[in-house]
């Protein structure tokens, strides 16, 4: 059993070292802001709907959709205002959304998950639910953003008895971590004789 946890330890610590390693052995990066995403949605127009209840219609509008970027999660914030008539209401909206990085592509992509609010009033001293909202069904399509990229795929150049000499460049690895208000994606690339 002794053997057991010190094989165990040894695993674990020697685990955390090449992480730790990964995470330092890079040649670009790119830094993602929560600010950039926060610009976009602040761009990217009304997002609202529409809906029926058996005393009528309502309406609802997303109002200052954000997102928080956590050390291991990204948080999705909102008020969304309901309109039944003359009657308004705000609410908050809380959710989540998902991040990964696709190498192939070169892509950050986030999904917003859930945003799930339950749009409520009290009439008459009774609390009625309107309807539950998903805000994530509004934004069906991930956003992609552009991963970390070298340069130039091949560098050129003289060797001092006149030839030339073509190195080429290509990504080794890539991966992606998020740290507070941030999504960074690192690359380590490779060069070889073309």
């Amino acid at each position: 059993m002794f053997k057991i946890r010190i094989f165990l330890s040894i695993f674990i610590i020697s685990y955390l070292f090449s992480q730790e390693e990964q995470s330092s052995n890079y040649h670009i990066s790119l830094s993602l802001h929560e600010d950039l995403i926060n610009d976009f949605f602040k761009n990217m127009g009304s997002i609202e709907g529409d809906g029926e209840i058996p005393f009528g219609k309502y309406k609802w509008k997303l109002i200052e959709p954000r997102i928080e970027i956590e050390k291991d999660t990204i948080l999705f914030t909102s008020k969304i205002r309901l309109s039944i008539g003359d009657f308004k209401t705000h609410e908050n909206v809380k959710g989540w959304v998902s991040s990964s990085y696709n190498q192939q592509l070169n892509k950050v992509i986030l999904k917003i998950e859930e945003a799930k609010v339950i749009i409520d009033m009290d009439l008459f001293g009774k609390n009625i639910v309107i309807t539950k909202l998903d805000i994530a069904d509004y934004f069906d399509k991930p956003f992609k953003l552009d991963g970390p990229q070298p340069i130039s795929e091949n560098i050129e150049f003289s060797l001092p008895d006149g030839s030339r000499r073509q190195i080429k460049i290509g990504v080794r690895q890539s991966y992606m971590e998020l740290v507070k208000d941030e999504i960074l994606v690192k690359t380590s690339l490779d060069f070889s004789d073309e």
